[in-house]
């Protein structure tokens, strides 16, 4: 509280004392319940909570190699989870931005794609699928297609 003054009939300002008779206003990030703060710092962050996630079933039905379209909101796609039943060894995407016009999605010239295995969780780089609302999941590329046996199920997990 030393550090702290008063102005005139103004309530006490908080300060911080840089020594020669100078204060600075003292305006410290904190957190607390109410009645008391704590300084955020290197030892003591702020408490923050990890982005709201939302898992969305994407099929790729009997015969097909792309899915029907999925509906993003305001999600981001950051990760795939692929059955044990799953053929392709490669996902590409489509995105549209009303979810009528379909495009191949690109990034800096090339073909966003992802190897994968069956049985697992594949974690996405969320900065190829930014702006893209409405996705579809094609197994194999556009330019080599690869269809399903049976209805596969995967699990888009998105972040929000």
């Amino acid at each position: 509280m030393a550090d702290n003054f008063q102005d005139g009939s103004n309530p006490w300002l908080a300060a911080d004392d840089l020594g020669s008779g100078v204060k600075i206003p003292r305006v410290k990030m904190t957190f607390g319940a109410d009645g008391s703060a704590a300084d955020v710092s290197g030892t003591n962050p702020l408490p923050a909570g990890k982005g709201q996630q939302t898992v969305t079933d994407c099929v790729i039905s009997n015969g097909q190699s792309l899915s029907a379209s999925v509906d993003l909101g305001v999600y981001r796609l950051v990760g795939i989870s692929i059955p044990s039943t799953f053929e392709p060894t490669t996902l590409t995407f489509q995105s549209s931005y009303d979810g009528s016009t379909w495009a191949n999605v690109f990034k800096d010239g090339i073909e966003v794609s992802e190897p994968v295995g069956t049985n697992r969780r594949i974690v996405l780089d969320p900065s190829k699928f930014y702006g893209i609302r409405y996705v579809k999941v094609r197994g194999g590329t556009s330019g080599s297609a690869t269809t399903v046996s049976a209805d596969r199920t995967l699990k888009l997990i998105a972040e929000a």
